[in-house]
């Protein structure tokens, strides 16, 4: 695993992390929820795609807006928002 053995001594991995810079992005919102009048959501409030029948999307491109929070956290969170209200569990 990066950055491996060779990494002995605070100098060394501050040369590696200074070095080897990336970035994780999380896309979201590319399919926002909304309600009926809304023309720019893909989805309604239960995660069904407007014009699809019995298709389904849960995942963070429903997000309407990007999270100031851990987009991680927040897709488990509308999964199991939309599951109840869908199932009722």
């Amino acid at each position: 695993m990066t950055p491996g053995e060779a990494v002995t001594d605070d100098e060394s991995l501050s040369r590696i992390i200074a070095a080897n810079p990336a970035i994780y992005g999380h896309p979201t919102s590319t399919a926002p929820m909304g309600g009926p009048g809304d023309p720019s959501a893909v989805v309604d409030s239960v995660g069904a795609v407007k014009g699809v029948e019995g298709l389904r999307v849960v995942d963070a491109s429903i997000i309407p807006e990007v999270p100031s929070s851990t987009t991680n956290v927040t897709v488990i969170m509308v999964a199991e928002h939309i599951y109840r209200r869908v199932y009722g569990s």
